[in-house]
């Protein structure tokens, strides 16, 4: 697993990173069945127990996302995207040659593009994907993903 390194004011320590996916980001901000878990794994980073990193192509899902499930709702999507991005969320580019390596992994597994980033992603860093994304879980096989149930909070 992916480690950071914090300085506290108890010194140097490190802390275990993940790759959260829009599923998970999405039910901190919405109504979803995980959402007191997402907000509980949301509040884990602020308190820089865990490290939270996205792909920089999240925040276009995530804002297409809002788009459509709050149609017509200007005000709530933009307050939306605010919390996010005002949420403990570190964005890592993807360059040309990882979207090579996300192409063949979204054709061979079957996934969205989308999809397929967070998980070349978690791979690249040796950590995991926590998604509530059933068919993302599948394609990852349980080495580079986690469902929020399945890390315990």
């Amino acid at each position: 697993m992916s480690k950071i390194w914090r300085i506290r004011e108890s010194g140097l320590r490190y802390a275990p990173v993940f790759v959260v996916d829009s599923s998970v980001a999405l039910a901190t901000v919405l109504p979803e069945s995980r959402s007191v878990e997402a907000r509980q794994l949301f509040r884990r980073a602020e308190k820089e127990e865990i490290g939270l990193v996205v792909p920089d192509l999240f925040w276009y899902e995530v804002a297409n996302a809002l788009r459509y499930r709050l149609a017509g709702q200007r005000e709530e999507v933009a307050v939306d995207l605010r919390l996010l991005a005002e949420a403990p969320l570190a964005t890592f580019p993807l360059d040309p040659v990882d979207m090579a390596s996300v192409a063949d992994t979204a054709l061979a597994e079957d996934l969205t593009v989308y999809d397929a980033a967070y998980l070349v992603m978690a791979q690249q860093m040796g950590s995991s994907v926590i998604t509530e994304d059933q068919k993302l879980l599948t394609a990852a096989g349980g080495r580079f993903s986690r469902s929020l149930r399945e890390i315990g909070l």
